[in-house]
Order: C-alpha cells, then structure tokens, then sequence
C-alpha cells in the first residue's frame, strides 16, 4: 500500500539523530534512546531563524551520557597521530573530563588536551598528566634553557630580546612584555616540542594600547563575523585593557574560540574567563 503524501512529508521532517562528521563515533555509541534530549530553539545573530530550518521547527540537541562522552574521548585520542592513547585514563563525570596518566613529552600532552577540546559535550577538563622523558632522552636544564633561547631568537614573530627564559627541574617559566597576542602566543609554540620540557609557565605581558577604539565592539564584530554561534549570550565587559567574558556557551571549542577572539582583540592585554560550558 503506497503511504499517503502527508504521510510521506511527515516521515521527511521526523527528527533524526545526527552528529558532526569530524566526530566520526563508534556506531556502538550512537544511541539516540538513551541520550538525554534538549529542545531548543535556534536563534543566529540578528534572532532570526537559520533560512536552513522551517521556520516553525525546533532543532534537537542530544546531550550525550557520561559513558558516550567517556568513549568519544577516547576515539579522539586514539585517531589523534600525536597522543598515544594507551597511556592515558579517561574519566567523566557530568560532563567533566579528567585525563590522568604520564606521557613521553609536553608537545603531547597538549596534543591530548587539545584532542579532548574537539569532543563536542565537554563540559571542563582536568589534566592529571605527567610528563617522563623516555630514558636517554632527558635534558638538563641548561640544555633545554638553551634551547629554548635559540628556539626563540629563530623565530621571526617573537620580537627579538623581549622574552626571557628560565627552567627548573624541566619547567620552563617565561617572562617579558610583547606588544601583541600572537607573539605572546608564539613563544609559548616555540617550547611545547623541545626536548625534556616537562610543563610550561607563560608569564608574558601584553603592553596595554590605549587608543580610544571600542573594545567591546570590536569584540562582539569579531565574534559575529567569525559565526561564533553564541555570540549574542555573550556578555563582554571591558576594565581598560582586561577584558572579562561571562554567559553560556555549548562547546568547549566555542569557549575556545571566544576566549581567543577576545585575547587577539587590538589592546587587550589580560582576559578574565568566566564563561560556562552548558554543554
């Protein structure tokens, strides 16, 4: 028996349960049943509805359970080329999630937290992830102080003499005054890959530019232009050079990008984070 046209179109709009491709889950996890399910409506920019949805539809939000975030993670570290997984635990509760194990270098334990930060429904992160050289590859301090002195010089984005460096029982802390983010940023890359690092202390300041520009405007454009979806429950409040962010966001990677937005903002020096990952 052929099924009646509104038959038909109703099944076509029955809500489906739909993940990011880059997400790639374990056909095991994917368990629209028991995924708790959030109702919203979604707003872009200017509060219209996207032109992509019917204007009366409402788009579901799966909010995945600790055991299907718990084995995301897990995936993500293991497809990621520069974790090896099976050194580290995962552990979530309410959507927060802790690593714990050791690692053989500090590129890759930014790497594992950087993997976990892609995972959508990450609430928070805890890194209980310790670094261990493997053996004949440690470094004493003086040669990782310099290297990480010529790492710096040889780049041409860090202003040259303007970062100092210091290292303690494979610690690096630095120090100094750039004028831009991206420089305060870049000299932190230029020491995660060196040998027998074992953690990092970015002290670098920002050198505050006052020049009359809104700050808060520039903030708000930015993050619109860029499709950060929750730029509009953002709030942003500006104290000279420090910048403050608070309100809701659904991903980690939106947090991400909010914070970096802000931070990357002409004379913004410190940005205080008081966002919340709703998840």
């Amino acid at each position: 028996m052929r099924p009646s046209p509104r038959c038909a179109a109703a099944a076509s709009t029955a809500p489906r349960c739909s993940f990011p491709d880059r997400l790639r889950p374990d056909p095991r996890h994917v368990a629209c049943a028991t995924s708790k399910t959030v109702r919203r409506r979604e707003l872009d920019f200017s509060g219209a509805l996207p032109r992509s949805e019917p204007a009366e539809g409402d788009r579901e939000i799966h909010v995945k359970t600790d055991a299907q975030l718990k084995a995301d993670v897990t995936d993500e570290l293991a497809w990621d080329p520069a974790v090896d997984g099976s050194h580290i635990g995962v552990m979530v509760k309410d959507g927060v999630v802790t690593l714990a194990g050791h690692l053989d270098s500090f590129a890759e334990k930014h790497a594992a937290e950087r993997a976990v930060r892609r995972v959508a429904g990450v609430r928070a992160l805890a890194l209980d992830l310790e670094v261990k050289p493997p053996a004949g590859q440690e470094r004493s301090d003086s040669d990782i102080a310099l290297a990480a002195t010529a790492a710096l010089r040889l780049n041409t984005l860090v202003p040259l003499g303007k970062v100092k460096v210091k290292v303690e029982n494979g610690w690096v802390t630095l120090t100094g005054e750039v004028d831009w983010s991206y420089q305060y940023a870049t000299a932190e890359q230029c020491i995660r890959p060196l040998a027998g690092v074992r953690g990092l202390f970015n002290r670098i300041t920002i050198r505050p530019r006052v020049d009359g520009h809104d700050i808060g405007e520039e903030i708000t454009a930015a993050l619109t232009r860029q499709a950060i979806r929750e730029a509009r429950h953002i709030d942003i409040k500006v104290e000279g050079a420090v910048v403050t962010l608070s309100g809701k966001v659904h991903s980690m990677a939106e947090h991400d990008a909010a914070v970096g937005v802000a931070f990357s903002t002409q004379g913004v020096a410190h940005v205080v984070d008081h966002l919340q990952v709703a998840g």
